[in-house]
């Protein structure tokens, strides 16, 4: 009778081998399941957050440096003599000018920065006298949108400085250089705003307030293309 012998050692040394290998093994699995399920999505987060960044910064608009400006509105006639009784009766130190458009002839009490213009109609509102504000933005989506409207800004400034008690008139030399330096910058210059730096330009060196109804006038025109609805 033959036996068949078993080595058992042999048997034993074999087992462990293959459980070292399955160790190993079960260990690799388990590192690509945490990978994927943790640091590869934590990965995907910290992307995202400098994508976003990012994409912030790209839509961070220079038209955030567009600015709002009031124009304030006392009326429309269509008799300019009634225009002009109604402008005799406010406040002699606004900067009142007519306009005469299809509509009619309008009476506009000023032109100031938004949050001015927000100021005066409270202050024409208490004292009943009929009012009230066009609000019109210039947009900074472009160099010479952003240099129009900081001109204008600057030009407002000095024309509702002669309202002010005991100003009589207003230097206006380092505006009108500060505006010849600023246009320069400008890439494309539209009609408009050459029109507006060359009649900045012929200021007198003293303005005045005789000087202040073209000057109105002027703005007027350009900003009531930018009236909002």
């Amino acid at each position: 009778m033959r036996y068949t012998r078993y080595d058992y050692k042999k048997k034993k040394g074999d087992n462990f081998i293959l459980w070292i290998i399955g160790s190993i093994t079960f260990s690799i699995i388990v590192g690509m399941l945490f990978y994927n399920l943790f640091l590869k999505e934590n990965n995907v987060v910290d992307t995202s957050g400098k994508n976003q960044q990012e994409s912030v910064k790209e839509k961070d608009p220079k038209d955030s440096n567009g600015k709002s400006f009031g124009i304030i509105q006392c009326g429309v006639f269509k008799d300019k003599n009634n225009a002009e009784a109604t402008l005799a009766s406010i406040n002699s130190e606004a900067t009142c000018f007519i306009v005469e458009e299809d509509e009619g002839i309008k009476l506009m009490y000023g032109i100031y920065n938004f949050d001015q213009a927000s100021e005066k109609v409270n202050s024409l509102t208490g004292s009943s006298v009929s009012n009230f504000r066009i609000k019109c933005e210039i947009p900074g989506d472009s160099d010479e949108k952003r240099a129009e409207g900081e001109i204008i800004e600057a030009y407002l400034k000095i024309i509702n400085k002669l309202t002010e008690k005991d100003v009589k008139a207003v230097d206006t030399k380092q505006f009108k250089e500060w505006v010849l330096s600023i246009s320069s910058e400008v890439s494309n210059k539209s009609e408009e705003f050459n029109i507006l730096v060359s009649q900045i330009n012929q200021l007198p060196d003293e303005y005045k307030k005789e000087n202040q109804k073209d000057s109105l006038i002027q703005i007027y025109n350009i900003l009531k293309k930018y009236k909002q609805k």
